[in-house]
């Protein structure tokens, strides 16, 4: 079985109005860094949601940049409360089954995470751009 490995989990879930929700994983599979994951279509006008599954390979060295991006953030553990209305949803997970962390917030996030958002920015807009197929 070929090795396979999920590194980082972003997810994105809006509280109000239509949408896209996204749930992303980079994954190390063998050599090669992968973005997979769905996007999720919300539109108060239709009752059925439209998921789209995509996998979008990615260059070591954009899949290094954001590792060490993490690798070399400090983080505070404990926050201050945050309060508000309508927004986005977002957390991270990063690690392995050895020992890892999940990060969430809305909106914007606590003051001394502000790698979180620009991480999870990077990854969803990678895995957001247009598809265009090689060939004739």
């Amino acid at each position: 079985m070929p090795f396979s490995a999920k590194l980082i989990t972003v997810t994105s879930t809006g509280s109000w109005g239509p949408r896209d929700d996204y749930r992303i994983s980079l994954v190390l599979k063998k050599d090669t860094y992968v973005l997979q994951g769905k996007i999720i279509h919300v539109d108060f006008s239709s009752p059925n949601k439209q998921v789209s599954l995509k996998s979008v390979k990615v260059t070591k060295e954009w899949a290094d940049g954001i590792l060490d991006e993490l690798r070399n953030a400090t983080i505070p553990l404990l926050l201050h409360a945050v309060i508000g209305c309508d927004g986005t949803f977002y957390s991270m997970s990063v690690g392995s089954i050895f020992g890892g962390a999940i990060y969430s917030w809305w909106c914007e996030p606590p003051k001394g995470r502000e790698v979180l958002p620009k991480v999870t920015g990077q990854i969803i807009t990678k895995f957001s751009e247009p598809f265009y197929p090689m060939g004739c």
